[in-house]
């Protein structure tokens, strides 16, 4: 699972020069476990909060579904989790309607977002 992020996918969109790439696995199975690392840089002021949400297509807002968690805030770094999902949120995530979003306080409604794709 991958998604490179920008502030052309905030909805609304907006102008920053912040980016970020998303790099997920997702293990069918007994578990169902989904492990992912959040990579960004150039944020307009330390992030508010990272999170997964969905289900949304691209242009679309959805409601949160996990919290990132990351060592502090920051303009730059990552932020990494790992969580269980049903059937239902397995079929979301591989049909690509799950996105990612950071927030910051200078964009409270998020100034860098993507949609999470299959590879």
């Amino acid at each position: 699972m991958v998604g490179d992020g920008s502030g052309k996918q905030v909805v609304p969109e907006i102008s920053t020069n912040a980016s970020s790439t998303f790099f997920g696995v997702y293990s069918k199975g007994y578990y169902n476990l989904f492990i992912y690392t959040i990579r960004f840089k150039d944020l307009s002021g330390p992030w508010t909060k990272i999170s997964i949400n969905g289900p949304s297509s691209s242009g679309q807002n959805g409601p949160e579904i996990h919290l990132a968690s990351s060592a502090s805030p920051s303009v730059e770094g990552e932020a990494t989790g790992s969580f269980n999902l049903n059937s239902i949120a397995g079929s979301q995530l591989l049909s690509g309607q799950w996105y990612y979003i950071i927030l910051t306080t200078t964009h409270p409604e998020g100034e860098v977002r993507g949609q999470i794709i299959k590879e």
